[in-house]
């Protein structure tokens, strides 16, 4: 079987997004700040493909079936950095949707 470079794998679909939507945005004439320009461009080149890169690293290090399970608390992750950061308040829905995703990506991995 032959093997697939894993960054391949990380860049073509970024790239099909990036053509997908850079016209979308585009066309709606948005006022974006050069500073923020530069950021989301940093943020493009480095982050998304860091992250990516660790994921695919798990992948290789744990089942992947685990690995999916794990990947399915990016919503609660998110969602409590934006708290930490953005100053986001904690809902009872939000408690109780934590628990849920907590509680059943547990119970998977066991």
């Amino acid at each position: 079987m032959e093997t697939v470079n894993p960054l391949l794998v990380i860049f073509i679909p970024a790239l099909i997004g990036v053509l997908a939507l850079a016209p979308i945005i585009l066309s709606r004439n948005l006022p974006i700040q050069k500073s923020t320009l530069i950021y989301l461009i940093i943020i493009g080149i480095l982050w998304i493909p860091i992250g990516q890169i660790i994921f695919l690293t798990g992948v290789k290090l744990i089942e992947a079936s685990k690995v999916s399970f794990l990947a399915l608390t990016y919503p609660l992750f998110v969602t409590i950095l934006s708290i930490i950061f953005l100053g986001e308040k904690i809902t009872l829905k939000f408690l109780i949707a934590s628990l849920l995703i907590t509680a059943g990506v547990i119970l998977m991995i066991k």
